[in-house]
């Protein structure tokens, strides 16, 4: 019994530990974000995060100072790389992309619908929302 509550106990403190640490990631990177689409960028900044949780979590052997070391790269990058993207045209263009007009002055521009792999369904879709 005495295992078992150390186990999960264990467990449950790696969970609150990587919780307040997400929160505070997300206070500091991620709240700003909310008024916009998210990017591709965003997304996989999001996946790894889930990755890292989810391996610290997981992982018995990895402790919660390794943990820390762990989320002050991975802020350290993700700070670094928005930097990039805000500071810079080639950062903005390489991770988040250039916008393309589709509809100008009333018109849909079917060229720009080819290159984009866009359907008149998936154009439909979006400006319903």
């Amino acid at each position: 019994m005495l295992e078992f509550i150390n186990d999960y106990g264990n467990i449950a403190l790696k969970i609150i530990s990587a919780f307040v640490v997400v929160l505070v990631f997300l206070k500091v990177f991620g709240m700003k974000h909310q008024l916009k689409q998210m990017t591709s960028l965003d997304l996989i900044i999001n996946f790894i995060l889930s990755a890292i949780l989810s391996g610290f979590i997981i992982n018995e052997d990895l402790s919660l100072w390794g943990f820390f070391v762990i989320m002050m790269i991975y802020i350290a990058l993700v700070y670094i790389i928005n930097l990039i993207t805000r500071r810079t045209t080639w950062g903005r263009q390489t991770f988040i992309g250039v916008p393309r007009i589709i509809i100008e002055n009333g018109q849909i521009n079917s060229d720009m619908m080819k290159k984009m792999n866009l359907s008149a369904h998936d154009l439909a879709a979006a400006l319903r929302k």
